[in-house]
């Protein structure tokens, strides 16, 4: 064999290579879709942890446990002070907007 067909095999193999790695990359470059697990936690802990969270002055985790816990448990009375409570860490958060929907929220209850 010449070295003028080694070179044309070599370049085939190098661009058959070259498209197999771009094809994967381009496949494992998606982000996976993540399935969100559903657990419900007992509605005295979200609370509680919401309110470390505001202690610990993380107005946006402290918001997310509030409103975990009006998701959870829509129709308790930790959820009527988890929105007071959300609207108190949305204001700190510097939130207003966040802040007066969560107030009109709880005016509508």
């Amino acid at each position: 064999m010449s070295v003028v067909g080694l070179l044309k095999k070599s370049a085939v193999v190098v661009l058959l290579a070259s498209v197999s790695v771009a094809g994967l990359t381009a496949c494992a470059g998606k982000p996976k879709q993540e399935h969100l697990v559903y657990e419900e936690r007992p509605v005295e802990l979200l609370y509680a942890t919401g309110m470390e969270r505001l202690d610990e002055k993380s107005w946006t985790d402290a918001v997310t446990y509030f409103e975990e816990v009006q998701r959870q448990h829509p129709y308790s009375v930790w959820s009527r002070r988890a929105i007071v409570m959300t609207i108190y860490a949305n204001y700190q958060g510097d939130k207003y907007t966040e802040a007066s929907a969560a107030a009109d929220q709880f005016i509508h209850l």
